[in-house]
């Protein structure tokens, strides 16, 4: 059974041979009730390490800014740079790719 991804790429080849042999037996196991509890213990799994890393997150405390910190803030801010939105960016770059097709028709 091969399995494949984003771009074709073989599944199986970005796999460990663990990975592999998992799958492998799940897919030829017939008992429902074994599927239902391996996935019962794989929500499990993830859960714990959601917690897990919530725990880590929580006890990385947040320091002070310091001085040059609130100096490139405080420039940032009062930079009147316009922002222009992707969106704002792909019509332009239609609009042009348009004119440029036209103008090529038109010679």
């Amino acid at each position: 059974m091969i399995y494949y991804c984003y771009k074709y790429i073989k599944v199986s080849e970005l796999m460990s041979p663990l990975a592999k042999e998992i799958i492998d037996r799940l897919n030829r196991e017939e008992d429902e009730l074994i599927l239902s509890e391996v996935l019962d213990f794989y929500e499990y799994v993830k859960q714990k390490k959601q917690r897990e890393l919530q725990k880590k997150w929580s006890k990385i405390k947040e320091d002070d800014p310091t001085q040059d910190e609130i100096k490139i803030y405080e420039n940032y801010k009062n930079e009147k740079e316009e922002m222009v939105s992707l969106e704002n960016v792909v019509r332009f770059m239609s609009f042009y790719e348009a004119s440029k097709g036209n103008l090529k028709s038109r010679n």
